[in-house]
């Protein structure tokens, strides 16, 4: 068994993961700005509270640990175009100090969360690891930016990856809560009978991976043997959906548990800021590394999310 820190532990994909680690036996160091979930707390598990920006706390987590799974971030695209220096400071230079720690200690794997945003929006689908670069957001550079930070420290020898996470969904570990952007919004529209918006005209498309299956995939690259051969993966389902099919989707599994009476009509608005019209990534690198495919279709991971609410969000 391993001794691993999970930078943004309290986050989605963080809660996740570490929730995935735990139960298979390992030792977990968790770092993150907030407390741990009740849900997380557990005998191996070691939480500290406090900013990646902080060089006294990130050394004190990165202490003992085998490898290190980096997903603290500020994540928000919006958010990167009105606050870009903000996004810098915490996603590159955090990431920095975090590598600084771990060469002084020692750490031999380091795996670190990109995004399929340094995919801009290229038009030439399935998207495969050489073809990133047209940036389109602050944010897009940043996790441009931090690719090269992970290829750098490769090259200084630690055993470093990014992966790009294209859109990813399902529920936190705290009950109850729906996380994944346009999927938690629509169905917590179609619950509570809000008026479903849609940013752009629809027909736009995303790769949606559900929670548990990205958190397989980062066990298995954590733990797997021998280095590295790549310094960049993406983390993908490999199908494309358009939000229009999403919205029927949703639809049908809420009518079928009997959480809606009528279909939605959604109303259309403009495209979000840096936003992207079609994405489709493929594996295939992925699944060349690892004995990894994904369990949950995107409507098997829509049925769990709606059967999982106990109650209206």
């Amino acid at each position: 068994m391993g001794v691993y820190l999970v930078t943004g532990g309290a986050g989605f994909i963080g809660s996740n993961l570490i929730a995935t680690l735990l139960s298979q036996g390992h030792v977990v160091h968790a770092l993150d700005l907030h407390e741990a979930p009740p849900e997380l707390l557990h005998p191996k598990l070691t939480w500290f509270q406090g900013d990646l920006l902080d060089s006294t706390i990130v050394n004190s987590s990165v202490q003992g640990v085998d490898a290190v799974v980096h997903l603290a971030a500020q994540t928000s695209v919006p958010v990167s175009v009105d606050h870009p220096e903000r996004t810098h400071e915490v996603n590159v230079r955090g990431t920095e100090i975090l590598i600084e720690h771990c060469q002084h200690h020692g750490v031999r794997r380091l795996l670190s969360a990109s995004s399929a945003a340094v995919y801009g929006d290229c038009r030439n689908l399935p998207l495969t690891e050489e073809k990133a670069g047209l940036l389109l957001s602050p944010y897009a550079e940043s996790k441009w930016a931090n690719e090269k930070q992970l290829l750098e420290a490769k090259n200084d020898g630690i055993d470093a990856m990014a992966m790009r996470f294209f859109n990813v969904y399902g529920n936190h570990v705290s009950k109850g809560k729906i996380v994944g952007g346009v999927i938690s919004a629509f169905i917590r529209a179609m619950i509570t009978e809000s008026p479903l918006q849609i940013h752009g005209d629809g027909e736009q498309t995303r790769d949606f991976v559900h929670v548990s299956d990205v958190a397989d995939a980062i066990v298995s690259l954590l733990t797997m043997e021998p280095d590295y051969t790549e310094h960049v993966v993406n983390v993908c389902h490999g199908t494309q959906t358009s939000l229009l099919q999403l919205v029927g989707m949703i639809e049908q599994e809420l009518m079928q548990q009997n959480r809606l009476s009528e279909p939605v009509s959604p109303f259309f608005s403009e495209p979000l800021s840096g936003d992207i019209q079609h994405s489709l990534g493929s594996p295939s690198l992925l699944q060349s590394l690892i004995d990894w495919h994904p369990k949950y279709t995107l409507q098997e991971g829509i049925e769990k999310i709606i059967t999982s609410l106990e109650e209206k969000p």
